[in-house]
């Protein structure tokens, strides 16, 4: 027996997302009664000690999250042992162990990219900027993603239509300023410059510290990402906006981070991951422990979810939001939320709340 079910006992039919994990499955929560797809469900899934418990869960919206024998023990009050029977799985047996506590360590400090870099990376930025504003087809994808012409320009946003046969572009590395990295067949490694839209990630000075490509020969199945970090860019989360704001909202996506601010830019300023599982540097770390509310948006998949439990752990104080419809917050931009009025009631939320438990 599994966890699906158990759900399926508790009166729900998990339909299947993906193959991930031996399958994933989604369904109305259990334990908040609401939503068709928020509950999460991995049947075959693991724990941390290979064991498999009945697979895992996660609610993206109560939060409840764990392995068969959690959803029993929560969900029905079962003892340890009961739930055990249930799933027929055999029970651990109990022995005494030390808590160990581990030191706390500080997160590393990303250094900004060599000079040389620096340089050809502005030049790479303005050139495809221009690009983009003078292919309208291309212009028109970024403005069906809810961009307007101002935040195209103020953020850079770009694309690179590749070499004159509209192929991907390769750069020796020594000529961006970075060391060369041999590959397993003896040859030299480049710098990979993939035909798609660029978004650079820009310091106080407007010079791009990162780039990112979203490539557009990208497909479903494909092996190689659907987003390039272009090697030698400043190992940090992307940050946008004004920091001195009382409230930082955590995204993956750079591309959501930027309509973020383009909406809402007067309530909060923005953190793009780039990459659920990305860790974060020792300013991004510094920001967030000086801001007083930090919000994460999570994709609304495994990876999400994940992430969640992780930045829980980390802050403590940080609080979970979501839009009610879309994968992410520029799907829900495009299915018709008003990202301002959302931000408003969330804030709002989390201080009626706040105040209740003081």
């Amino acid at each position: 027996m599994n966890i699906k079910d158990l759900v399926e006992e508790a009166g729900h039919m998990p339909t299947r997302k993906a193959a991930c994990h031996g399958g994933e499955y989604c369904s109305p929560c259990p334990f908040c009664k609401d939503g068709h797809d928020r509950f999460l469900i991995w049947p075959d899934r693991r724990n941390n000690n290979g064991e498999h418990q009945g697979g895992r869960f996660s609610c993206r919206v109560c939060q409840k999250y764990g392995d068969g024998i959690t959803f029993l023990r929560e969900l029905y009050g079962l003892t340890y042992l009961k739930a055990c029977e249930k799933l027929k799985i055999k029970p651990r047996e109990h022995q005494p162990t030390l808590l160990i506590k581990r030191p706390y360590k500080q997160p590393p400090i990303a250094l900004d990219p060599p000079t040389l870099w620096l340089e050809k990376a502005a030049a790479f930025v303005n050139w495809c900027h221009l690009k983009l504003m003078n292919n309208p087809a291309a212009l028109r994808k970024i403005q069906e993603r809810g961009f307007t012409t101002e935040s195209i320009i103020r953020y850079k946003i770009g694309f690179n239509s590749g070499d004159a046969k509209g192929r991907d572009v390769r750069r020796e590395r020594k000529d961006w300023g970075l060391e060369n990295q041999l590959k397993e067949d003896g040859t030299f490694r480049k710098l990979w410059l993939p035909v798609g839209f660029t978004i650079p990630t820009l310091n106080a000075a407007d010079v791009p510290v990162k780039v990112k490509i979203r490539r557009t020969a990208w497909k479903k199945d494909d092996k190689l990402p659907k987003y390039v970090e272009v090697s030698g860019s400043k190992l940090s989360p992307s940050v946008y906006g004004d920091t001195n704001l009382q409230t930082g909202l955590i995204l993956e996506s750079e591309f959501d981070a930027l309509l973020l601010q383009q909406e809402v830019a007067d309530l909060v300023y923005c953190i793009a991951l780039g990459g659920s599982t990305k860790p974060i540097d020792r300013l991004t770390d510094a920001l967030l422990k000086r801001t007083k509310r930090i919000l994460f948006l999570p994709d609304f998949d495994e990876a999400g979810a994940t992430a969640w439990i992780k930045w829980k752990r980390q802050y403590p104080y940080i609080h979970q939001v979501l839009t009610g419809r879309g994968k992410s917050g520029g799907d829900a931009f495009l299915e018709g939320v008003n990202l301002k009025e959302w931000i408003k009631q969330a804030i709002a939320k989390i201080d009626v709340n706040t105040i209740k438990a003081a």
